[in-house]
């Protein structure tokens, strides 16, 4: 990969996670219930953000390299996306760990009252609180679902890269 596509899509990618920061911390303020994966306003401009930023950035990199090659709107696309996923993965490890500890409660009370609403749910909540502790906030629970975000990454930037790839070549 070309160091100049690498440096600017870690700069764009920078730029991403730091707003979507921005966005997590405005949401967090506002009412912390919001950060609870569920369908809302933070959940939707979260991810328009990380699915509009990338192609925002492929554009800016064709004013200045106008090479349409695949491979290189696949690397700007994919690594804009990896590390603004990587800086908010690690500000959710931090916000839910150190800043405010009471969110892994609340999550995990949300959570708890959708699995106590099935009649299958035959766990306590001490249970239950510990495993989203243990196994999903702690920092190797924050890295494989970071892991497991770059799955759908690399489809989203594949599909965006041809596109784009296609447009230009016609």
């Amino acid at each position: 990969m070309d160091q100049e596509i690498k440096k600017y899509s870690l700069k764009e990618g920078f730029y991403l996670g730091f707003t979507l920061i921005l966005i997590i911390t405005f949401f967090y303020f506002l009412d912390s219930t919001t950060l609870i994966p569920q369908f809302n306003t933070y959940s939707c401009v979260f991810i328009l953000l990380l699915l509009i930023f990338p192609i925002i950035s492929i554009h800016k990199y064709n004013f200045i390299e106008l090479k349409p090659i695949f491979k290189n709107y696949f690397s700007i696309c994919f690594l804009v996306m990896c590390t603004s996923l990587f800086c908010t993965t690690f500000y959710f490890y931090l916000l839910y760990n150190f800043i405010d500890p009471n969110l892994i409660q609340e999550y995990a009370e949300t959570q708890y009252l959708q699995c106590f609403s099935n009649p299958d749910c035959d766990i306590s909540f001490e249970d239950y609180f510990s495993l989203y502790k243990n196994d999903y906030f702690s920092l190797s629970g924050q890295f494989n679902a970071y892991v497991f975000s770059l799955i759908p990454c690399t489809l989203y930037a594949s599909i965006i890269s041809l596109l784009i790839k296609m447009m230009k070549s016609t």
